[in-house]
């Protein structure tokens, strides 16, 4: 089967024309089997180069989407799989990639660490699940290298902080919803009940205001001891101290 022209496309790709039909070939794999040079190739040849050809091509998207933002094998592995590639054209791509430095899993999981600790809230034991559902387990001694004890205080208590200047509920019902806040945000729990221990609450107001809106309600169905016995329980249920 004589090859009769050649038509660059994007991304390395050109278009062969034969006697027989047209197909797509990378540059590369043109100049690997001399196809300038000798022209002409069999139909067994066609199928077996179209076959490389789609390993070049899950290659160089790969290069694409490790341009845009470090990945890992998972990542790339997933990636390829919804594209329709083999599991083997996968595995050898992968490979290639490792061998050159591109798949350095180390590398990935500084820049993560880095990354959350300086644009989000997140906790060390939210990025380390992050990590792990990419493919990374992570050690505690890696983590505490670089998300350390006080800085895991210091940022629950910048957290805690902004929540207290806001905050519309009772000393109880705030330390409660922080506390799960602050765990789904991946903070460790001992170091949550440490700052929020220490972190004063003035929620008199809040309960002077409560109170009136409580007892104007229960005032209608009860009186005197009772009364009161129902405003302090309602409370109570609402977060405030009694």
């Amino acid at each position: 089967m004589k090859i009769i022209r050649y038509q660059k496309q994007k991304c390395g790709m050109y278009l062969l024309q034969t006697e027989s039909g047209t197909f797509s070939l990378h540059e590369d794999l043109i100049l690997k089997h001399e196809l300038l040079l000798r022209k002409e190739i069999s139909e067994e040849e066609r199928r077996a180069l179209e076959k490389e050809n789609q390993e070049y091509q899950a290659y160089d998207i790969c290069l694409q989407e490790l341009g845009k933002k470090l990945r890992t094998k998972r990542e790339l592995r997933e990636f390829l799989t919804k594209k329709g590639y083999l599991s083997s054209q996968i595995d050898s791509v992968i490979q290639k990639l490792q061998m050159q430095g591109y798949l350095d899993e180390t590398i990935y999981r500084n820049s993560f660490f880095h990354d959350r600790i300086l644009l989000s809230k997140d906790g060390p034991l939210k990025i380390e699940k992050e990590l792990l559902e990419k493919g990374i387990p992570v050690d505690a001694s890696f983590t505490e290298s670089l998300f350390s004890e006080d800085l895991e205080l210091e940022r629950i208590e910048k957290i805690v902080s902004k929540l207290v200047k806001k905050n519309k509920d009772g000393y109880r019902k705030f330390q409660q919803k922080t506390h799960y806040y602050l765990t789904q945000l991946g903070y460790h729990s001992h170091l949550i009940d440490i700052v929020l221990n220490r972190t004063e609450l003035d929620d008199t107001d809040l309960y002077q205001k409560e109170y009136q809106k409580v007892f104007r309600q229960l005032s209608k169905k009860y009186s005197g001891q009772e009364l009161e016995y129902k405003i302090r329980q309602k409370l109570y249920q609402k977060g405030f101290r009694n």
